[in-house]
């Protein structure tokens, strides 16, 4: 019920876009807190803080853009955390085109370890171990 109503109350703003960027702002935000909940809690919470997201951007399709471009400015504990970027990709919150643009940029021509390493990480989850897009 919360899922829905997240996505209803966007859709009732005036202004629809700036009210579910809003609300998933705060909801991006609240998953990078909670993030540090170790276990099954954990990852639960991870997986409800997505699905509000994929509500929100189900709603308002600029919600999608605005994810990717917070999750490649938050600190490279966050932009690289895999969990959530494979739930997001899942979600089809963030495209993997959108999401491979920002990560060549980041690899900085191979200086930036941190983005290379996660990069070959992801290819070899989606492309290998569990394709996802």
């Amino acid at each position: 019920a919360l899922l829905r109503q997240a996505a209803a109350l966007a859709l009732a703003c005036a202004n629809r876009e700036e009210a579910a960027i809003a609300m998933a702002q705060k909801v991006f935000k609240r998953m990078f807190e909670q993030i540090a909940a170790t276990g099954a809690a954990g990852r639960l919470h991870t997986q409800l803080n997505v699905q509000l997201l994929s509500r929100l951007h189900a709603a308002c399709p600029k919600v999608g853009r605005f994810v990717l471009e917070y999750l490649m400015h938050t600190d490279d504990e966050h932009k690289y955390n895999e969990e959530v970027v494979l739930l997001l990709l899942h979600a089809q919150v963030i495209q993997m085109s959108e999401l491979s643009s920002h990560l060549a940029k980041q690899m900085d021509g191979g200086r930036n370890a941190a983005a290379v390493a996660f990069s070959a990480w992801l290819v070899r989850r989606c492309l290998v171990d569990e394709p996802v897009v």
